[in-house]
This record gives C-alpha cells, structure tokens and sequence, in this order.
C-alpha cells in the first residue's frame, strides 16, 4: 500500500504541471496510473480523480450509502419472500371479496 500511496502523490503532482496527463488522469485514470508506476493497480483498488471547481473551496466524498431494507435479491432468498406472493395475487377475483 506504500508504493500505491507514493505512486498517488506522483500523480498528483505531475497533474499540476502537465495538462495532457492531467486529462488523462480524468478520464482514464487505471492508464494514468499505469503510466507512473510501471505496473497495474491493485485488483481490489478503482480510483477516480475529479477537478475541484474554480469558486468552489472544498469537495467532499460521501462515505458509503448504507441502506437497512434488503434488495431484491436477499427478498428472493428470504423465506416466504415477496416474489411467490405477488404470482399468486394475479389468480385472485377481486370482485369476490368483500
């Protein structure tokens, strides 16, 4: 991770002073990075850079969204889950119940 961090700083400095490698950084940064360090990043490792506007002072990036209802596929493996219920309400003669 050392090597990943000072190949980071490389990067980042070079954007400063080289606009063409700067655009790259941007828009294919995996080949920016590649470039610096000789090597492929990490398998566990994507990376994004982004431009800080002129008039805007500080970015910020949002921690992990972290939702508590199950997507639909820990509803499916769920034991009576949603999916065989709605099949079986299209069978149902709605003018039968009252």
């Amino acid at each position: 991770m050392k090597e990943f961090n000072k190949t980071i700083l490389k990067i980042m400095s070079r954007t400063t002073w080289d606009l063409e490698f700067r655009t790259l950084v941007l828009t294919e940064p995996e080949k920016a990075y590649i470039e610096i360090a000789c090597d492929r990043l990490p398998k566990d490792i994507k990376i994004r850079f982004i431009e800080k506007p002129p008039m805007i002072t500080s970015v910020y990036v949002l921690p992990d969204f972290k939702n508590d209802l199950l997507d639909d596929s820990d509803l499916n493996n769920t034991t009576g889950g949603s999916q065989s219920w709605f099949k079986n309400t299209h069978d149902i003669n709605h003018t039968d119940i009252d």
